[in-house]
């Protein structure tokens, strides 16, 4: 029998609306592995969003988050991990910008935890962050910036989304570097990621490897 290498997101996918995952896609998830395949998350949520899912499946197989530039084996060492963040720089840059870019919230994601901006907290969903209330340990300001985070989020009020791109030179920067991060997911190219992920997990083929960054 060909082994298989099986990737699923996680919203839309093995979650059901109200966030959880079936009785019935846990078994069909453990019959598939017990025929020899394999099951791998794909995501675009952070780690911290996707851990306690990938628990619940008895999954042992990489985890793959923040739209694949965090490749890892949660809780092990692993000699493949592959991680993209974004230089705090840009973080730094942006928070200085919040006003003229009309931020309703600026978020910075890190593996296990994230920092959001407070100036208008009526206009913050926790749900979006996965946490019940947004408190004040959660709040982004200068001091805490002191790692690159693996994820940038904002979210923001001005009317014409597309005209900030002409009024910001950030953003033109953060699109290079997007491009640039897209083009080595999530290895050094798709290609030698499929052959190196069916040497390392034993598998004949893959069924889906498809990595996209949200506009």
């Amino acid at each position: 029998m060909t082994k298989k290498l099986i990737a699923l997101d996680l919203d839309g996918t093995l979650l059901r609306p109200d966030g959880t995952i079936s009785e019935f896609t846990q078994k069909t998830i453990k019959d598939v592995q017990n025929k020899g395949h394999q099951v791998v998350i794909a995501t675009g949520r952070p780690y911290r969003m996707a851990i306690d899912h990938y628990k619940t499946l008895g999954l042992e197989t990489p985890l793959i988050t923040f739209n694949g530039s965090l490749t890892n084996l949660p809780d092990q060492d692993w000699a493949y991990e592959h991680s993209v963040k974004l230089d705090k720089k840009y973080l730094i840059s942006l928070l200085q910008r919040h006003d003229e870019l009309e931020m309703d919230f600026l978020a910075s994601e890190y593996r296990k935890h994230f920092y959001i901006t407070m100036n208008h907290p009526e206009r913050i969903q926790p749900q979006l962050f996965g946490v019940d209330k947004i408190i004040e340990a959660m709040r982004l300001e200068p001091a805490k910036i002191t790692r690159n985070p693996n994820a940038l989020l904002m979210q923001t009020r001005h009317e014409d989304k597309y005209q900030l791109k002409s009024r910001a030179t950030l953003t033109l920067s953060l699109c290079k570097l997007v491009m640039r991060i897209s083009t080595n997911l999530p290895m050094t190219s798709r290609r030698t990621s499929r052959k190196k992920l069916k040497l390392i997990l034993g598998v004949d083929r893959l069924i889906s490897w498809n990595f996209r960054l949200k506009a």
